[in-house]
Parts: structure tokens; sequence; C-alpha cells
């Protein structure tokens, strides 16, 4: 059985695998097998590598959920969450945009910029991504920031804040579609014309995949421990059995096809690791752990290297090419996550606990000065124990 606080590296592994999944689909290189027939259906599999964006945002509503309410481990306050959330996704991500300008070469404008900078979608009429970002795979981090926005509100509302979360969440999705005079649907490619483009993106079904990672957290906390093995591994095996029925009807992001068939399957994960019967390898791991990483550099990496390699000919080349771009890619990675991604996370905690310590100081002098006007002034240092057993102020040394 495994406490509140542990850490559940199957989530981490499954963040790995969305982001390769990723990095194969942007890779598009057809890889020839031993048939055609089977040459086509890993062309299939590849092709449907956008599932990872999906996989990602269930498991960004399961990570938000168990981290900070179900875990026992909330945050300071919810400024500590916002500052840390910050540091660990906007530095990196706009770090990674002047890259991709540099290095792609791609044109841009001021309101471009502007717009990367403050995570704004730009074109309401292109769901679910509203317009790609000058760093390409930036569209998903508009969804994501809104989603820390809500759930940062949600907070607030101390032991409902994952029924606040998923309220919000679910009333964005139901509401503004009425409103539109438009039937509620789980279509992610859905126009709403006329619409603005925020409202547009904070109205799409996609934001209803991390209701479904908050449902699935929830789901763990209570069933952890309580469902035998064989169950477990049943429920996994429908898990996955799902998920690739979804994968051949999906031709785009959508959360009935993709969404609710990752939520089940990072409920399974969860509850076979911690019922011991998933035991996750360190290098997968590790990968996770460089996830957020991989997904800001690859599409970078991808990009110079159909720019300036030859493509890959007959089977050696084409192997040759694709084993590049993932070994390339998973090195830039492992330095952006030391170099980068990291020195960021270290500096938003620091500025969070250095921020809470000194609110803490201020609220503690608040009631010195309450006390003195109400008669009862207490000790900035506390108290001690007289020889004759009364308490009196510390003096500081």
């Amino acid at each position: 059985m495994g406490h509140k606080h542990k850490s559940l590296q199957s989530i981490q592994a499954l963040r790995g695998v969305a982001a390769l999944y990723v990095v194969l689909f942007h890779a598009r290189v057809v890889l020839p097998l031993w048939s055609k027939e089977a040459t086509d259906t890993l062309h299939e599999v590849f092709s449907r590598g956008f599932a990872g964006v999906d996989l990602f945002f269930v498991i960004s509503g399961f990570i938000m959920a168990w981290v900070c309410v179900l875990s026992r481990n909330r945050p300071d306050s919810v400024l500590s969450y916002a500052i840390k959330r910050f540091f660990r996704v906007a530095p990196p991500y706009w770090l990674a945009t002047f890259l991709a300008v540099f290095l792609i070469g791609r044109n841009s404008t001021s309101d471009e910029f502007l717009g990367a900078i403050l995570f704004l979608p730009s074109d309401a009429s292109v769901a679910p991504f509203y317009g790609y970002p000058l760093h390409s795979v930036g569209w998903t981090l508009n969804y994501e920031i809104l989603f820390y926005g809500i759930f940062a509100i949600a907070l607030l509302a101390g032991r409902w804040s994952l029924l606040a979360a998923a309220a919000s969440l679910l009333a964005l999705a139901i509401t503004v579609p009425v409103v539109y005079a438009l039937p509620v649907t789980l279509d992610a490619t859905r126009v709403i014309p006329g619409i603005d483009p925020y409202l547009a993106m904070a109205s799409n079904p996609l934001v209803l995949e991390f209701v479904f990672g908050i449902a699935a957290a929830y789901t763990y906390d209570l069933l952890r421990g309580k469902i035998p093995a064989v169950g477990i591994l049943a429920f996994c095996a429908a898990a996955i059995a799902l998920l690739v029925f979804g994968l051949q009807h999906a031709t785009n992001h959508s959360p009935l096809w993709l969404g609710l068939p990752s939520m089940l399957l990072v409920l399974g994960a969860v509850l076979a690791e911690d019922a011991g019967l998933l035991h996750v390898p360190d290098w997968m791991v590790k990968i996770g752990e460089m996830s957020f990483a991989i997904y800001l550099t690859h599409w970078i990496v991808v990009q110079n290297v159909s720019a300036k390699l030859a493509p890959g000919v007959g089977t050696a080349g084409l192997y040759g090419q694709m084993f590049f771009v993932i070994g390339a890619t998973l090195l830039v990675s492992l330095y952006w996550y030391r170099w980068i991604e990291m020195p960021f996370v270290r500096f938003g905690h620091l500025l969070s606990q250095g921020i809470s310590a000194t609110v803490a100081r201020i609220s503690r002098l608040g009631q010195l000065i309450a006390g003195g006007i109400l008669g009862d002034t207490p000790s900035l240092y506390g108290t001690e124990q007289s020889e004759s057993g009364s308490e009196r102020p510390v003096k500081p040394l």
C-alpha cells in the first residue's frame, strides 16, 4: 500500500510516453516493415501522435488535483502555487519561442510576440488550436495556463477546491455554446461564429480533459487499496483496449475518443503501481521528468533536422533518420531540463518560500500591533517559562 505523499512514477512514465508520441507524430518518418500492411499500420499509429496532447491534459488535471489537494500537501497559499507554476512553465516556453523564431526563421510580428508572452489564442475560426503561436506547440500551453488560473482560484474554496475547478470548466464548456444558441458537443473542432478567441478556447470541449484528470485523481484516492489485483489488471486491459479503439476513430483531438480512454489509462496505471503490479524503470521516470523539455524542444530539433539533413533513403536511411531525430531530441531535452527548466523551477520555489516567510512575518507583526492596541502584547520572539512557572517574553540575543 502506498502512502499519501508517495511519488507516482507511473504518471512520470505516462508523461514521457505522451511526449515521445508527439515527437513521432511531428517527425513524420514512414518506417518500412516486413509488409505493406504492417508499414501502413505503423504509419497510422504515428499519425495519431497528436493524442499525446490529450493524454497530457488528463495528466495535468490529475497532477494538480493529487499534488495540491488530495495528497494533503496543499500549497502554502494560492500565491505560492501561482509562482511555482509560472516559473515552471512560462520562462522556459518564452525562451523556446525565441529560439524557434531564430533557428526556424519564422517571420513574426509584435502582436504575435505579445500573444506568445501572454498565452493568448489569436484565431477563433481554427478549433481547437485557435491560431498557432510563434512556437507551434504553444497552443497547448494556452490551455494549460487557463487551467492553472482556474485551479488557482478554485484553491480558495478549501475542501471544495476540486469541485470548484471541475464545475468551472464544465460551466464554460456547457454555457458558452448555449449562449451562442448552439448545441453542447464533445467535438473539439466545432467553431462558434463571432466569438472571442480566448472565450472560444476556454469553452472548447478539450477543457473537459482536465476535468477527467481531476476525476481520475479523486477516484484513485477513493479506490486505492480496495480493488483486488485481478480487478486492476482487467481494468488496465480494458483501458488500453478503449484507447486503441479511440485512436482508430479519432481524426483530431477529442475528449470522447482520446480524453476518456486516457483518463482510464491514467487511473489504471496509478492503481496498478499502488498495488505493486507496475514497476517503472528509472529511465522511463527520467524521460517523464524531461517531458516538458522534450515537448518544448522537439519541434525545433525536427525542423532543423529536416532543413539541414538529406531525407533518409532506403530502409537503413529511414530508420537512421528516425533514431537521429529521437536521439537529438532527447539529448537537447536533457540539457534543456538541467540548465534551463530546473533553474527556473528552483528559483520559483525559492521566491515562493521567501514571499511566504515575509507574509508570515507581516502577519505576526500585525498580531503584535493588534495585541498592543488591545493591551495584550505577545513577544515577537515567543515566550519561555520562568522559575515560578509563569510565562515571560523571550528577549532577543
